[in-house]
C-alpha cells in the first residue's frame, strides 16, 4: 500500500482492506509512520510518538476486530495511555518525562477495537494554558492548520484534527469541554461529535472532568467512522457517576436508516456579538440543503442560546476543577507549583480556583442547572435539531488567541455556540459543509436533545451524501 492509497481510505475502509488480506496491518502502520515523519515537522500535530512500538504491535493484528490495525492518535489531555506521555502540555511535566502508569477505560476500549496508536496529539497546557481553544504551547510550540499553515486548527483537540485532516491518521481521539472536538473539526474540515454526557467513561482515574462539561470522542473524515467509534466507546464502566441510556441498536447500523422529516431550527446570527459573513453563509446554505431534503426548517433558536450570565459560572467551575487537577500533580512534582512552572493562563486559572469558596462553586452549579432546564425546553416545543455556526469567525492566525492582553475577550467573541451543549450535556456535531476565505473550512454545528446521537448521525449521513466532503483536501494532504 502506498501513501496515496492509504490516505484515501477512512478508518473502516482501512480495516476492511486488512480484514480482506489486501494489505497487512504492518504495512498500514509503516505508511502511517512515514506520513507522520513527513508532515509532523510542518504541522506540529504530534507531541510524542510510539512509531516502533506501533509497528511491532501491528504484527499481531489480523483484522478480526472492528478497527483492527487502523493508525490512531491519543490526545495528551486527561486520557492516560500506559507508558505514554502524561505531560498535559506542560513543560515541567515534559522535563520530568512524566509517563502514565496505566490505561484509562477509554484507552482500553480503543485498544480492544483494534486501533493502533502511533502517537500522542498536541493540546493546550492543562486544557487552559495560553488559550484553551487552540493548540499553542510553550512546551511544544504552535500546531498548524493543514488548510492554511498560518492559521490555527483551533483546540483543544487541535493536534488530532490537524493530523486527521492532513491524512496522517484517518481517526484520532479528542475530548470536548467547551467545543474542543467540534471547533477543530470545523476548522479542519472534519466530522466531530461531542457525545451526550455520560456516554463515554472518564474512569477509573476520574468520575467526571470539568464538572461534567467534558466528553470523550473522536475526529474523523466520515460519518460512518464517527458512528462506529461511538459504538466502541459507549457504555458505563464500574464507578461512573452517571451514564447515558444505551441505544436500541448500534450507531453504525442506525446511520443506514433515513432520518425522516425533521423539524429543524437554525441560528444565523450572534445575539450580543458579531458573526463573520462566512459563518453566517455556512448556516444559511445548510438551511437550504436541509429544505431540499424535505425537512421543515425554521429560523428559530432557544431564547437562551446566548446567555452571557453563564460565562461567570462556567469560569468558576473550570477554575476550581483546574486547581484540583494541578494540586493532584504536585504529588508528581514532589513540591508545590511555582508561577514559572506553567503558562500564565494556567497560573491564572490555578490561582482563581484556589480562591473559590464551596458556596460559590455550588451556586455556579445551580446557575448552570437552571440554564440547562431553560435551554432544553426549546426541544420540548417540537424541534428535533438546532443548527448554528460552530464558531463566530473562521479559525484565526497563529498567535491571535494567545495574546495575553486580548485572549480572554477574543475567546468569548469566537466561542459563542458550543459551550452551551457542554453545560446541558446534549450531543452536538460539527460537519464540514462550507469553505470560507483563505480556503479555510467553516464547520456547521447540529445539536439534538439529550441522548439522541442517533438522529444527529442519521442526519449527518444524509448531508454527507447530499453535499459530499470526502474529496476536499488541504494542500499538504499526504495523498
Amino acid at each position: 500500500m502506498n501513501i496515496s492509497e492509504y490516505a484515501k481510505l477512512d478508518a473502516l475502509g482501512l480495516a476492511e482492506e486488512i480484514r480482506a488480506g489486501k494489505v497487512s496491518a504492518e504495512e498500514v502502520a509503516a505508511v502511517a509512520v512515514d506520513a507522520a515523519k513527513s508532515l509532523n515537522p510542518t504541522l506540529n500535530a504530534l507531541i510524542d510518538e510510539r512509531y516502533e512500538q506501533a509497528i511491532k504491535d501491528s504484527k499481531r493484528m489480523s483484522g478480526s476486530r472492528l478497527f483492527e490495525g487502523v493508525p490512531f492518535l491519543i490526545k495528551d489531555c486527561f486520557t492516560p495511555f500506559e507508558g505514554g506521555p502524561d505531560y498535559q502540555g506542560n513543560a515541567e511535566l515534559k522535563a520530568l518525562n512524566r509517563r502514565a502508569p496505566k490505561d484509562c477505560y477509554l484507552v482500553e476500549k480503543f485498544k480492544d477495537s483494534g486501533l493502533n496508536t502511533i502517537g500522542f496529539s498536541h493540546a493546550p497546557e492543562f486544557a487552559c494554558g495560553m488559550s484553551p481553544i487552540t493548540a499553542e504551547t510553550a512546551a511544544f510550540g504552535a500546531c498548524r492548520n493543514p488548510y492554511n499553515l498560518a492559521h490555527t486548527p483551533m483546540g483543544s483537540s487541535g493536534g488530532s484534527a490537524s493530523a486527521v485532516a492532513a491524512g496522517i491518521v484517518p481517526i484520532a481521539h479528542g475530548n470536548d469541554g467547551g467545543g474542543s472536538i467540534r471547533m477543530p473539526a470545523g476548522a479542519c474540515g472534519l466530522v466531530g461529535l461531542k457525545p451526550t454526557r455520560g456516554r463515554a467513561s472518564f474512569g477509573p482515574m476520574a468520575g467526571e472532568v470539568w464538572g461534567g462539561f467534558s466528553n470523550n470522542g473522536v475526529l474523523t473524515r466520515t460519518v460512518r467512522d464517527t458512528a462506529a467509534a461511538l459504538d466502541v466507546i459507549s457504555g458505563p464502566m464500574t464507578g461512573d457517576p452517571y451514564f447515558a441510556s444505551p441505544p436500541v441498536s448500534p450507531y453504525l447500523q442506525a446511520i443506514e436508516e433515513e432520518p425522516g422529516q425533521l423539524k429543524i431550527g437554525f441560528c444565523a446570527e450572534a445575539p450580543g456579538g458579531v458573526l463573520h459573513p462566512d459563518c453566517e453563509a455556512a448556516v444559511l446554505q445548510t438551511a437550504k440543503i436541509l429544505e431540499s431534503l424535505g425537512h421543515e426548517v425554521v429560523n428559530a433558536f432557544p431564547e437562551y442560546l446566548q446567555a452571557d450570565e453563564i460565562s461567570l459560572a462556567i469560569g468558576l467551575v473550570v477554575a476550581a476543577q483546574t486547581a484540583n487537577t494541578l494540586k493532584n500533580y504536585e504529588g508528581v512534582l514532589g513540591r508545590a507549583w511555582k508561577e514559572e512552572d506553567m503558562e500564565s493562563g494556567s497560573w491564572d486559572q490555578f490561582q482563581m480556583g484556589l480562591g473559590i469558596a464551596a458556596e460559590q462553586y455550588i451556586q455556579a452549579q445551580s446557575t448552570l442547572s437552571d440554564y440547562t432546564r431553560r435551554f432544553a425546553r426549546w426541544w420540548d416545543s417540537g424541534f428535533d435539531i438546532l443548527v448554528t455556526p460552530v464558531l463566530a469567525a473562521p479559525p484565526p492566525p497563529i498567535g491571535y488567541l494567545v495574546d495575553p492582553a486580548e485572549r480572554t475577550n477574543r475567546l468569548w467573541q469566537i466561542l459563542r455556540y458550543t459551550m452551551q451543549f457542554n453545560v446541558t450535556g446534549q450531543p452536538a456535531i460539527s460537519l464540514p459543509l462550507y469553505t470560507g476565505q483563505d480556503e479555510l473550512p467553516i464547520g456547521v454545528q447540529f445539536g439534538a436533545p439529550y441522548g439522541d446521537e442517533k438522529t444527529l448521525l442519521k442526519l449527518a449521513k444524509q448531508l454527507e451524501e447530499a453535499a459530499p466532503w470526502k474529496d476536499k483536501r488541504p494542500s499538504c494532504f499526504v495523498g
